[in-house]
């Protein structure tokens, strides 16, 4: 909930049962709670907790109308669909993999049936938008949106699919940064970096070599957002 889930505003209904229901902890699109994230991020000029935030904050589009917790709220499938009601009702694990897929289009049989159909590229590129703007009124650097919207919302947005958008987007920062290219990301860096040999054993470095890694920190801030996110719905 903290990172993928924020609660929002309260202002979606969904029929369970044949009961209209609002939930206090699901997930609204630039909702006050993010942007009051987001906020204290950038505030804090600390880069691993702006990242941490800005993911939290994109996932407000692409994870809206859920919660965090296991509930009937998250049940996207009719009850007769059996197969796809096996996936626990946890986040979007009902609807699997589509709500985060920028390509994909998908429906939501939750909401009322002009509703359902769920272009994702068309949330994604508002997220963009959104991310955008927040970024630039910070830095008060960049050109307006609608200078640079057509570059998002071609080869990025359009994109076929993931591989292409990756390379879309490498294409991209490359053109921005004096023809620098994006390093080959590897999920595992950060923490073999915070790791060391001791014979046969692996374990973290010491303390003093410890907190100046990219893991450590990240996990700091995490902690920081965790702290945030805790106090802006504490009332719920």
């Amino acid at each position: 909930m903290p990172f993928h889930f924020l609660p929002g505003d309260n202002n979606v209904t969904i029929v369970n049962d044949g009961v209209s229901k609002k939930n206090p902890y699901s997930t609204t699109p630039n909702s006050q709670n993010a942007n009051k994230l987001l906020k204290k991020a950038l505030d804090s000029k600390d880069p691993y907790r702006i990242g941490i935030a800005l993911h939290t904050f994109a996932d407000t589009w692409s994870h809206q109308n859920f919660t965090g917790m296991q509930e009937d709220w998250n049940a996207v499938y009719p009850w007769y669909d059996f197969v796809k009601n096996l996936a626990p009702h946890i986040g979007h694990a009902n609807a699997g993999h589509s709500p985060d897929v920028i390509s994909e289009t998908w429906t939501d049989h939750r909401l009322a049936r002009a509703d359902r159909q769920m272009v994702n590229g068309v949330r994604a590129l508002d997220a963009v938008q959104k991310i955008y703007e927040s970024l630039s009124q910070f830095t008060a650097k960049g050109p307006k949106w609608s200078n640079v919207a057509n570059i998002y919302s071609g080869s990025i947005i359009n994109a076929d699919d993931f591989n292409s958008r990756i390379g879309a987007i490498a294409t991209l920062v490359k053109n921005s940064c004096n023809n620098e290219s994006v390093p080959a990301y590897d999920s595992n860096t950060w923490i073999n970096d915070a790791l060391q040999k001791n014979g046969l054993k692996v374990e973290f470095k010491d303390e003093n070599t410890l907190k100046y890694t990219h893991w450590y920190k990240f996990n700091q801030a995490a902690k920081e957002q965790l702290a945030v996110v805790a106090d802006l719905i504490k009332d719920l």
